[in-house]
């Protein structure tokens, strides 16, 4: 009897298994699936940001209040032999600085501003806008950046006055919108409103993860001195205002008269389209200056600082009326406020942050006073980011070179010292440091400089560059008047050349920064050695270079120029440190090795 046939005879040992494609069947489908649903999920993601995008705008925009009727909005701006005028203000320029005279209700002050400014508004936002591009580069940094600012300000008309409200209003009306494509970001009112505060809000975001920032940013350097301190008596205030996010802020810096019906008269020293202040005296000679300052006390919104600034401008009789406005004043981050009093000779310095306020008076028989940007006064000198900034930044040297500026110039102090006290490059004791460098009182970054003799109710405001550019003199009462007064000539390095080597170094090095970034080893090798030789005394190209032959594997290379780069005075603490941890990790050289 035979045997039944074999299954496996009937198949060839090379063909498939039947079964396996089952499994691969599946695998396809469950891949299919997975895409759909990852689609899906995008596309859920996306409405999502969408709506929550739009809800934002629909809730956090800040509308603009009722717009009154006024007479201005009928007139024409006229030009004629070179000052534009408009109603009751003019725009002018003397001496390479822009001058500007308003009068009127706060609606009207907006409207003259924006009009007769309107042609530099523009160049401003665009330069604004390329720096905090630089700040968060990637777009999605900027929508996020765009949309939490939003968020976070959504209160902030509440700490607006309708007065304020409304001078912001006739910016707004003054000028047609410069970039009308940013409206997909916010309409022209809320960003107006929002570049008011934008001081306030770059200390918010400083520490933002969001921003990227390789440097701890130099800050404003300024002093007041009186009585036997200086050459007649007079109370004298001189201020670097810090500033460089832009470059046009320092070209088209306007002196400003403004007379709000009802209000204090005063001058401040500000930038096209700009309402509050920074930098003013009013009629009664009270001076303000404001330094900023890093602190762990913040709060969620508040009054804009230049809107407090403007407060005390418009209201304060007296040096105790000044104090009580800002020390009343909802904030929601710390400053420093230099408030001096031309009528009585005092000053003094108030530290306020929206939770605390010291004011900072000068011991008895002192004569002088100096800020930078940290605090000094208990409890708020052991603020730990305020102990931070004086460890790691250059507001202790700005400090202690002021002081020591101010006091040997002591019974000499008028306008022209000033002048060069405020100009002054060297470091503490006279030390030499390249052009530029932050640890300096003038790093040559000012969006404005000013000197005040707030007793006669004079100032000098430098002509660009800075505060290279001769020292312009203008009285507090009417700006448009030429006083008789001398206007301070022109830093030395306006006329050796000096300043254009600056601007070139300062190209070559930043060009050498983004091939260095981008790993362009070679270009940025070749652009930091042209900037090195341009500005010989700083630290900065030659602490690059010596980074890329570290990572070169070059240690004699490397250990010369970080050792060089060490001993030029490198202006921030954290950057010391990043040399001298490279150094230790360099293998010793002959010369070293008995170290």
């Amino acid at each position: 009897m035979s045997s039944p046939p074999e299954e496996s005879s009937t198949t060839s040992p090379d063909a498939p298994d039947a079964p396996a494609g089952k499994p691969r069947s599946r695998l396809r489908k469950w891949t299919v699936r997975l895409c759909k649903l990852a689609v899906v999920a995008v596309l859920l993601l996306l409405v999502t940001l969408v709506a929550v995008s739009e809800l934002i705008d629909w809730y956090c925009i800040a509308q603009p209040p009722a717009r009154p009727t006024e007479a201005i909005q009928q007139e024409v701006v006229a030009d004629v032999d070179g000052v534009r005028s408009i109603g009751d203000g003019q725009l002018g320029r003397r001496d390479g600085v822009m001058w500007m005279s308003l009068q009127g209700d706060p609606y009207t002050l907006g409207y003259m501003n924006a009009s007769l400014s309107g042609p530099w508004i523009s160049q401003q936002e665009t330069e604004l806008f390329g720096f905090l591009t630089e700040q968060a580069p990637a777009w999605w940094q900027q929508f996020l950046l765009w949309k939490v600012a939003q968020v976070y300000t959504r209160n902030l008309p509440d700490y607006v006055s309708l007065d304020e409200q409304l001078e912001v209003l006739g910016l707004v009306d003054g000028h047609e919108d410069p970039h009308p494509g940013l409206a997909f970001w916010a309409p022209l009112y809320h960003r107006v409103l929002n570049y008011h505060a934008a001081h306030d809000l770059s200390h918010t975001f400083m520490d933002s993860p969001l921003v990227k920032s390789d440097r701890f940013l130099a800050g404003c350097t300024s002093f007041a001195a009186w009585g036997e301190a200086t050459a007649d008596g007079h109370l004298w205030i001189g201020r670097n205002f810090d500033f460089g996010a832009a470059r046009a802020f320092d070209l088209n810096k306007i002196v400003m008269r403004v007379e709000q019906t009802g209000k204090i008269g005063y001058v401040h020293v500000g930038w096209p389209g700009m309402a509050g202040a920074v930098t003013g005296v009013n009629d009664e000679r009270i001076v303000v200056a404001l330094n900023g300052v890093r602190s762990e006390l913040k709060a969620k919104i508040g009054t804009p600082v230049c809107f407090v600034i403007q407060r005390v401008l418009q209201n304060a009789h007296t040096l105790d009326e000044a104090v009580q406005i800002i020390r009343d004043a909802q904030v929601f981050v710390s400053d420093l406020y230099l408030v001096a009093d031309g009528k009585t000779g005092v000053a003094v310095v108030v530290e306020k942050t929206p939770e605390k306020c010291e004011v900072r008076k000068p011991a008895a028989g002192e004569d002088v006073l100096v800020v930078s940007n940290h605090f000094m006064t208990q409890p708020l000198v052991d603020d730990a980011k305020n102990r931070a900034l004086m460890a790691d930044g250059t507001t202790v040297p700005r400090y202690d070179r002021m002081l020591q500026l101010v006091q040997r110039e002591r019974g000499h102090i008028d306008a022209a010292r000033a002048a060069e006290i405020l100009r002054n490059r060297q470091g503490v004791d006279d030390r030499p440091l390249g052009p530029g460098n932050e640890a300096s009182v003038n790093p040559l970054i000012a969006t404005h400089s000013v000197i005040f003799d707030a007793t006669a109710g004079v100032l000098w405001v430098a002509a660009s560059p800075h505060q290279l550019g001769n020292y312009v003199p203008f009285n507090v009462l009417d700006v448009r008047a030429t006083p008789d007064l001398p206007v301070l000539p022109a830093d030395e390095l306006m006329q050796d050349g000096g300043y254009e080597r600056l601007r070139l170094w300062r190209q070559k090095l930043k060009a050498g920064q983004i091939a260095w970034r981008n790993g362009d080893d070679q270009e940025a090798r070749s652009l930091l050695r042209e900037a090195a030789a341009l500005n010989p005394q700083d630290y900065q190209a030659k602490m690059m270079l010596g980074k890329i032959a570290f990572d070169a594997g070059d240690p004699p290379a490397a250990r010369a120029l970080l050792e060089d780069a060490l001993s030029l005075y490198p202006a921030f603490a954290p950057e010391r440190r990043a040399i001298e941890q490279m150094l230790k990790q360099l293998p010793p050289t002959e010369d070293h090795q008995g170290d």
